[in-house]
């Protein structure tokens, strides 16, 4: 009787650890308040003001493009073709183009952190390594990205993020990052 109660006792703290990690992992981050900008209504039109000329970025053999996110070994750039695609660029440091991604939508996304690109289009998020562009092998991965949405008679973009992961590269726990995003052409820093 005193062994079945211990197992039932182990089984409770099981259930309830596992709980909390499902709490904290999943539905924290799913949940968590997010930053927004309004999108100008001239921008939805088709009619952006010029993208700042400080962002400019050519990336030799595939286009000039706008540098949207950047930290010390790697560069993401975007990069819209002369078929309107818009591509996310990801460049090292040495100028070599280690990925690019062809995307459906001009909505685009990035954020640079511990050696990870993070680029988003539309609700889809691409975790890179910086240095191979090789997608980062998370077992567990849950954020609160959302996209471009309209909120009454507004459209707006979701300006960061927060995610929590577990993978090979290690535990991630409800990590906040900035989004710095071209939508609709117009730039949001």
């Amino acid at each position: 009787m005193r062994d079945r109660r211990m197992v039932v006792a182990g089984a409770g703290v099981m259930c309830a650890v596992a709980a909390a990690l499902f709490l904290w992992y999943v539905l924290l981050p799913v949940l968590s308040p997010y930053a927004r900008a309004r999108i100008p209504n001239r921008c939805l039109a088709g009619d952006p003001p010029p993208l700042p000329a400080s962002l400019a970025y050519t990336v030799p053999g595939v286009g000039k493009g706008v540098l949207i996110a950047h930290d010390a070994r790697a560069a993401v750039i975007r990069i819209v073709d002369s078929h309107h695609v818009t591509h996310a660029v990801l460049v090292t440091k040495d100028g070599r183009v280690v990925r690019e991604l062809a995307f459906p939508t001009d909505v685009t996304g990035a954020a640079m952190y511990r050696g990870v690109a993070y680029i988003f289009n539309d609700a889809i998020g691409y975790f890179l390594q910086e240095s191979t562009g090789r997608p980062v092998g998370f077992l567990v991965e849950t954020d609160n990205y959302r996209l471009a949405y309209r909120s009454g008679p507004a459209t707006y973009l979701q300006t960061d993020f927060v995610f929590s992961a577990i993978g090979r590269s290690g535990i991630f726990s409800r990590v906040h990052l900035n989004l710095h995003s071209v939508a609709y052409g117009c730039y949001f820093p």
